[in-house]
């Protein structure tokens, strides 16, 4: 997962961000827009074609990485949690920290439900041992969008 994170600004040099926002504190959100495609055959066809954003949050020394596919455009996919040079798939307890609250609130008001995280066993569902499997209640969305949304013109 080191590639993910590119704490060395790789990443800021091969694309532009399509926004950057400060969220609550010193939260930075991004979010990248990519297509990673075949070439093209003579008929116009591609061997493969996966369309994405990826959404980096980061808080100091702790950064978390989402991808969202546009085909499944209610779902994000947390690609984990680092810490420091540490990183992990997220948990469920991962929850409480301010920077997971801000993404999940970014998310929900880009209209994705669903949340998976991605382990040695593939993508699996996170926080869905809550009430709502998953999902954000609107009561949470309000809230946390509330923290989150420093002005409404921004893209944020």
């Amino acid at each position: 997962m080191k590639t993910i994170f590119s704490r060395d600004d790789n990443r800021k040099r091969e694309l532009k961000p399509q926004w950057t926002c400060q969220g609550p504190g010193s939260i930075l959100m991004e979010r990248y827009h990519h297509i990673d495609a075949s070439e093209q055959d003579k008929d116009g066809f591609y061997d493969y074609y996966y369309e994405y954003d990826m959404y980096y949050f980061t808080e100091g020394t702790l950064s978390l990485v989402a991808r969202c596919y546009t085909d499944d455009a209610d779902e994000a996919n947390f690609m984990g949690i680092e810490f420091d040079g540490y990183d992990r798939a997220l948990e469920p307890d991962d929850r409480s920290l301010p920077l997971v609250n801000a993404a999940l609130a970014q998310l929900t008001a880009d209209g994705k439900t669903k949340f998976f995280t991605f382990t040695g066993k593939g993508y699996e569902p996170i926080f869905s041992g809550n009430e709502h499997e998953g999902e954000i209640t609107p009561g949470e969305r309000i809230e946390a969008s509330a923290n989150t949304r420093r002005d409404a013109g921004d893209g944020c």
